[in-house]
């Protein structure tokens, strides 16, 4: 993908984003509650040189001091200083426990030691730092070389900043953890929406429908939660989906610019795409200025008939059978504006009724009662009906379910109907997220109390 793709990706995901977001700020909030409050208290020492007695032995014993203190800073982590200190203040731990709460600190070019140390108790915090400071003084005293002629030490230490018991925790930093929680949440969720988008194997977009197939997408239906299958187109009026099965046959009508096109069967690759569905809305949509006939053949799941409330004892398989007429069969639906054949009872031998001899006779009866014939047929994968029956016709739409419908499926499905002879004028992504057609929600008709001229 390229980086203009990848801002697409993220834009589209920023649900998943702002979830992980959530969640992290959330986990790290939780354990900043959860954790136990940790507080640091510290003790500053100063190093010098005693029983100098001139200006070159005070600057000579001023760098000794200098380049020792690294090295005194070891012995506050040592079990010299820290048993001591144990013993003093009655501590239930070792030297190596307690020296895993002891950190130093020297600045650049100074002969100071800052000595924190960190524990559950603010009290107890600063007593350990001072008493670790107390007894520095006589660990570097006892180690340290004595002056010329003197039984003093020359290496001394002055407490000059004794620690304060803290008021306030070191640990947890709640705020600090929450935000870091919050980007590590950005971070994983923008991770997530990528990886998802590069091992997406959905056809989910025109784009991607584009490396399948030449086909053209010319329909993209939203996604809706709240959708009963059935028409939408004139009773939902202004819906994102009624303009979507609106935009449908517009297309349609361009591709049909012609008027060559007078049988259409509309399939899908597996089951529970919504080609029935689709069938109906575009039959619908195109009846206004068209006379149009819906045919369920679909004979083996039929569903037109409960879709419109029509009766199916008789229907596309009594006619096919020889038990019933066309004209007799025929049902008005939607006021007269469109007529519907069902599928009538379920054959045992779909396929080779709608590639037989009477089937053909069927489709010629059609052609003569409307402009467009739309026959809604079985999916391809599962059954041939669809291929066998798009050789007879003018064309074929494939109604794609953007949240299933797999590239190879599509990619199979395409090849059962080209090899049949039939010829795919487009494909209808159903179900897709509805970026796009979620435009026309923001420019749907005002209320009649609100409106204004524009």
């Amino acid at each position: 993908m390229d980086f203009a793709r990848y801002l697409t990706v993220l834009r589209n995901g920023w649900k998943w984003i702002g979830a992980f977001a959530i969640i992290g700020a959330v986990l790290a909030g939780t354990y900043s509650m959860l954790a136990t409050p940790q507080y640091r208290a510290t003790t500053t020492l100063f190093f010098y040189i005693s029983g100098a007695d001139s200006t070159t032995q005070l600057l000579q014993g001023s760098t000794y001091a200098q380049n020792q203190v690294r090295s005194f800073a070891l012995l506050a982590e040592q079990p010299v200083v820290l048993d001591p200190v144990i013993k003093q203040l009655n501590l239930d731990e070792t030297s190596v426990q307690l020296s895993k709460q002891v950190t130093t600190s020297v600045p650049l070019d100074t002969v100071v030691l800052d000595v924190i140390v960190t524990d559950q108790s603010p009290q107890q915090a600063a007593a350990i730092a001072n008493a670790i400071g107390a007894q520095m003084s006589t660990a570097i005293s006892n180690l340290s070389p004595s002056g010329p002629g003197a039984n003093t030490a020359t290496v001394r230490v002055s407490t000059v900043a004794p620690a304060q018991v803290p008021q306030y925790a070191y640990s947890p930093n709640t705020k600090q953890n929450v935000a870091f929680g919050l980007i590590l949440g950005v971070v994983v969720g923008a991770g997530v929406v990528v990886i998802r988008e590069l091992t997406n194997n959905r056809v989910s977009s025109a784009r991607i429908a584009k490396e399948v197939t030449d086909s053209p997408v010319v329909g993209d239906i939203p996604f809706d939660p709240d959708f009963v299958n059935g028409p939408v187109v004139d009773v939902d009026l202004h819906s994102a989906q009624a303009e979507a099965f609106r935009r449908l046959g517009a297309n349609f009508g361009f591709l049909n610019y012609e008027k060559s096109v007078h049988t259409l069967v509309v399939t899908s690759c597996l089951p529970d795409e919504g080609k029935s569905t689709v069938s109906l809305n575009l039959a619908v949509a195109l009846s206004q200025h068209l006379r149009v006939i819906v045919v369920d053949a679909d004979l083996r799941r039929p569903s037109v008939a409960r879709m419109t409330g029509l009766n199916d004892g008789i229907g596309l398989s009594g006619v096919l059978s020889g038990k019933a007429t066309v004209a007799d069969t025929l049902q008005d639906w939607r006021r007269g504006q469109l007529r519907v054949l069902t599928a009538g009872r379920i054959p045992p031998n779909p396929a080779e009724l709608l590639d037989s001899q009477p089937m053909s006779k069927v489709l010629d009866e059609l052609r003569g009662m409307a402009d467009l014939i739309i026959l809604d047929s079985a999916p391809l994968l599962p059954a041939s009906d669809a291929a066998v029956l798009s050789r007879r016709l003018d064309g074929a739409l494939v109604v794609v379910d953007a949240k299933h419908t797999k590239r190879q499926e599509l990619q199979r499905g395409l090849e059962s109907l080209t090899l049949a002879g039939g010829h795919v004028l487009g494909l209808v992504l159903n179900k897709t997220s509805g970026v796009e057609s979620s435009y026309y929600g923001q420019y749907a008709p005002a209320d009649s109390t609100t409106a204004s001229s524009d």
